[in-house]
């Protein structure tokens, strides 16, 4: 990670008034980034960099024409998929002619088929619905970590390998300035004497 990168994460892990002064308690500082650094290693940790590679791999043909929340679509996208599961159809003549009459649980659900495809083709096997699930699960998860940081969220059309990324570096800022700080030496000191050269 270049240098002018970690000083973006520093400072926005350890805020600086224009007058060069501090508003927070340095020690409570400290530990509220140590509680967000374990929650968010806690998230991040459990997911690779192969992970993500072979998600963003097998997410390249999906489209989405809905605006509902991905929680929301990773809810609904796994009732069906247990619903699949369950010996029910989700596609072919006779389901495609009992819609209207479905049960109201699943028709509610049909969102995910009529407005999210992968390569033109709706989600509606057991394959593209795994596929869209590991796509939302891992959204879902970068998401909640950029929470626990109270980051804005994401920008759209940046890739999942790059989030995961930016997230990285910023817990290993955090486990650094951590260390520094147990060792003695204060991450905030060194930031405001930046700020006076």
């Amino acid at each position: 990670m270049n240098n002018s990168k970690k000083n973006a994460i520093l400072k926005f892990l350890f805020p600086i008034s224009s007058m060069g002064q501090i508003t927070y308690d340095e020690e409570l500082r400290y530990r509220m980034i140590e509680e967000q650094y374990l929650l968010s290693s806690a998230l991040l940790d459990p997911i690779t960099r192969e992970d993500i590679g072979i998600w963003e791999r097998n997410s390249k043909g999906l489209e989405i024409f809905t605006d509902e929340d991905h929680k929301k679509i990773l809810r609904d996208s796994i009732w069906l998929l247990n619903y699949l599961r369950s010996g029910n159809r989700l596609s072919g003549y006779l389901f495609e002619l009992s819609r209207g009459f479905a049960p109201k649980q699943l028709r509610k659900r049909l969102y995910v088929l009529n407005y999210i495809y992968f390569e033109g083709k709706p989600c509606n096997n057991e394959e593209r619905l795994v596929q869209l699930i590991g796509h939302y699960n891992i959204l879902n998860v970068l998401e909640r970590v950029y929470e626990v940081w109270n980051m804005q969220k994401f920008s759209i059309g940046v890739s999942l390998l790059e989030k995961y990324y930016f997230l990285k570096q910023v817990n290993a800022c955090a486990r650094e300035a951590l260390e520094e700080y147990k060792n003695g030496h204060s991450v905030i000191d060194e930031l405001l004497f930046r700020k006076l050269i």
